[in-house]
């Protein structure tokens, strides 16, 4: 009996249906097989057990699990590739892209005409006969919209998807390896747009903003500088609710979404932009360039952050046009062409070529499409000019020019767009531009030889186009200048440029006539006066203090060619210049409102500068600014200018004296290479509306070698 009690008894195994509580309890916690969703965030450890995680557990954080979305499925390989190409031959048949047999007799579509639309003057679709071999058929297109986001697509093989296929997301699904885990798979990181992080940063991943945001009452500062010295040039923004989002954004920066921090960076750069000096430091006890380097800086992060070069977002690229719109005087010409190209693809992308009327947009988003298109149009078009190259805008866009309506006249939620108004609105400035540059280009194919007109006596051509600038003036007369208040700055500077830009054209229009005929003194004196007279809106815009909150805008562009022909008028003494000593007395003005031009050392403003003091010496006797002959101060310092490039280029000390006779000898040269590149602008600038290239920059340099050359009978 003892022996059979010390035999070991054997441990039945546990039943099947056995409850699980009567296991033994020796194992660890149970952990989940992803990471929770607050651990990633914050992007810390965590050991997947609870929740909550231990992590959270001892920082005290609401911890939960999210299961990842299902990773892509892999498509099946097909190894035969004439297997591959039978499947995708089949599928174009079977939704009609090609056919299998085309019917006899049908004509080749390289020999067929296409009908497509073009913008005609009044903004709609006009149908046009293109031949097909040159131009690629048109498509109606498909615009896709989803939380706030549009693609427009326009691809016969796209328009074969279905809408979840064509879902217009940023993330166009970058190949991941089926076997990483999902906790080492981080969206956000750039790595997935590296194009974007090189063009705007140094940086190459995500930086966290909060710290460059300013308090808020520095941001409602900001906010109001851009309202009053920006906005309406550029209307980009439905005020009433953009102000509802600087105000949110300030008040709790560390909840701004990326697209929302790009616009408030944009506005906040741009509003340094526009100030003075003077008018930073009272504003904000900063030097301008402190805050200029911050928000620009800033501002770059803040579009790397939103992964600009996939964005579908209309807010994202508004920011971006609003950065390119500041930085327009600053950038290389090169390096800001391809900047806007980048511009111009990303609207392409989103459909902003098309008019969102055609695809049933809300008429709120429509319009505010439209906005932002039209600021697109005169910026490429500048940015071409500048470098020489040429625009990149789609052939069949359809955009109609944006309404006639105060910001208080529309909304988000309404189902209708009022009429235009009647008159001036908030919209005048973008109005008149849109004018200005629907003249432009109305008489486009005519523009640069102009002085063959003359040549070839062709008057009823040259009659045409003088009747062209008189119905632009009447338009803009009837249109808008009648409604302007002299109290509202925009108004002024609607004035200004309504009426300065009829009398640069009919100056650029008649002064080739000097090459090839002689001018009577009449003719000469004409000249004269509509020289003076686009010198004289040039210098009260600059002056008015209403108007000088556009100065931003207005210093990037001015008029050279009447400072230009008045002063080889005074060089010859010529009795087509009625006041020589009103005419000096503006020259004086000119360059006490615009500083730069003697401070700066480009070699177009040395040019003049020289031209400027030559014409100053050979003045006649009775002609002075001050008392025995003595030369203003704006003559000394341009003389110093000159000095200061002569020893540049010698290498030699600064000159006491420089004899007037050698300093019209170079300038030839200077004015040639610098003008077309440094002073290129399009309907975009104060009075300007044509393109540096339909200047004849040979006929100016001949005009300041020998300014007797050309003659007044």
């Amino acid at each position: 009996m003892e022996a059979s009690h010390s035999r070991p008894i054997a441990i039945a195994p546990t039943p099947q249906g056995a409850p699980r509580d009567l296991l033994p309890c020796i194992a660890t916690e149970p952990t989940m097989p992803y990471t929770c969703v607050t651990c990633t965030k914050r992007k810390v450890k965590c050991d997947k057990s609870g929740p909550p995680c231990s992590t959270c557990k001892r920082g005290r954080h609401e911890c939960f699990y999210e299961a990842p979305p299902p990773r892509k499925r892999k498509r099946k390989p097909v190894d035969d590739v004439h297997q591959r190409l039978e499947r995708y031959e089949s599928l174009l048949k079977q939704y009609g892209i090609i056919n299998e047999a085309p019917p006899k007799g049908a004509s080749s579509p390289a020999n067929r005409a296409t009908t497509f639309p073009t913008p005609d003057s009044s903004g709609t679709d006009k149908p046009s006969m293109i031949d097909a071999a040159n131009v690629p058929s048109t498509r109606t297109g498909k615009m896709l919209a989803e939380r706030g986001k549009t693609r427009y697509i326009d691809s016969a093989l796209w328009h074969t998807l279905t809408e979840q296929q064509q879902n217009p997301s940023d993330d166009e699904g970058e190949d991941v390896d089926p076997n990483q885990p999902f906790e080492d798979i981080q969206p956000s990181l750039p790595t997935a747009d590296p194009l974007t992080a090189a063009v705007f940063s140094s940086q190459t991943h995500h930086i966290n903003l909060i710290d460059f945001h300013p308090t808020y009452d520095m941001a409602m500062k900001l906010w109001d500088i851009f309202t009053s010295h920006v906005d309406p040039l550029t209307k980009t923004f439905h005020l009433p609710t953009a102000s509802a989002m600087i105000k949110q954004t300030a008040s709790s920066p560390g909840s701004v979404s990326k697209t929302n921090e790009c616009l408030v960076f944009a506005v906040y750069f741009f509003a340094v932009v526009a100030m003075t000096e003077e008018e930073c430091l009272d504003l904000t006890g900063q030097p301008q360039r402190i805050l200029w380097g911050r928000y620009h800086d800033a501002t770059r992060q803040a579009l790397v952050n939103a992964h600009l070069l996939r964005t579908t977002e209309k807010d994202v690229l508004q920011a971006y046009v609003l950065f390119l719109l500041a930085v327009r005087s600053r950038y290389d010409t090169n390096t800001f062409w391809v900047l806007t190209g980048v511009a111009i693809r990303i609207g392409q992308r989103l459909g902003l070529h098309r008019d969102g009327d055609d695809f049933g947009l809300k008429p709120f988003d429509a319009e505010m499409r439209r906005r932002l298109f039209w600021q697109l149009l005169p910026l490429e078009g500048m940015a071409a000019q500048m470098c020489g190259g040429a625009m990149v805008l789609p052939y069949d866009w359809n955009v109609r020019q944006p309404s006639n309506l105060n910001d208080a006249d529309i909304h988000p939620g309404m189902t209708t767009l009022p009429p235009d108004r009647e008159g001036a609105t908030d919209m005048i400035l973008i109005r008149i531009r849109a004018e200005m540059g629907k003249f432009h280009a109305k008489e486009k194919a005519f523009q640069g030889s102009w002085d063959q007109l003359w040549l070839k006596g062709d008057y009823a051509k040259l009659d045409q186009l003088e009747r062209g600038v008189s119905d632009l003036q009447d338009k803009l007369e009837i249109n808008y200048l009648r409604y302007c208040d002299f109290v509202i700055p925009s108004h002024c500077l609607a004035m200004a440029m309504a009426r300065g830009t009829p009398c640069v054209a009919r100056l650029r229009l008649r002064l080739p006539k000097a090459k090839v005929q002689t001018l009577t003194v009449e003719e000469s004196t004409e000249l004269c006066n509509l020289c003076v007279r686009v010198l004289d809106y040039t210098i009260t815009a600059r002056v008015n203090p209403l108007v000088r909150r556009f100065n931003w805008h207005m210093s990037a562009y001015f008029q050279w060619e009447p400072v230009v022909w008045i002063l080889n008028e005074l060089r010859k003494n010529s009795p087509a210049i009625v006041d020589p000593q009103g005419v000096w007395q503006k020259f004086r003005t000119l360059y006490e409102e615009w500083p730069e031009f003697i401070s700066s050392k480009r070699t177009l403003y040395v040019a003049v500068a020289r031209l400027m003091t030559s014409t100053w010496d050979a003045r006649p006797a009775h002609v002075s600014l001050g008392r025995d002959r003595e030369d203003p101060s704006f003559i000394k310092e341009l003389r110093a200018l000159v000095r200061r490039r002569e020893a540049s280029r010698s290498g030699n000390s600064v000159p006491s004296t420089v004899p007037p006779a050698s300093l019209d000898v170079e300038i030839v040269a200077d004015v040639a290479h610098a003008a077309p590149s440094e002073h290129a602008s399009t309907f975009d600038g104060l009075f300007d509306f044509s393109p540096p290239d339909t200047i004849d920059w040979a006929f100016w340099d001949q005009l300041i070698k020998d300014p007797n050359a050309f003659q007044t009978s």
